[in-house]
């Protein structure tokens, strides 16, 4: 997955389309499958949004996507995995300060701090 993440990225601004497409899907792909498998699935999305989001169009469309609200629902889990691609995500979207903004408004914070004190 990294590899095909790779290549990805190296095709710069000519992949806006394909990036946008692609974080939709991320978050679409959330709802969809059972159990274990959805589990995994939602794992291999998240790391892939973590691949892909220190691209500032990235970032951008997971905003206009309104995915803070997915991504901050995934942390209340007991996945570890998929935890710490959902924070890594996070800590991309913030440098942003739009967004900084967006995720504590949604509460990121007291999540982030419950995720600590667990």
């Amino acid at each position: 997955m990294e590899l095909m993440c790779s290549s990805y990225l190296e095709c710069g601004k000519q992949t806006f389309a394909m990036e946008k497409y692609c974080f939709r899907n991320c978050l679409q792909w959330r709802t969809k499958g059972s159990g274990i498998l959805r589990v995994e699935l939602i794992r291999m999305n998240a790391e892939l949004l973590r691949l892909l989001s220190p691209v500032r169009q990235v970032r951008e469309q997971g905003r206009e996507c309104e995915g803070l609200p997915v991504l901050l629902s995934l942390l209340h889990g007991e996945h570890l995995k998929l935890m710490w691609s959902v924070v890594w995500v996070l800590v991309q979207l913030c440098e942003e300060p739009d967004t900084s903004a967006e995720i504590r408004t949604w509460g990121g914070v007291q999540q982030l701090l419950h995720i600590l004190d667990r």
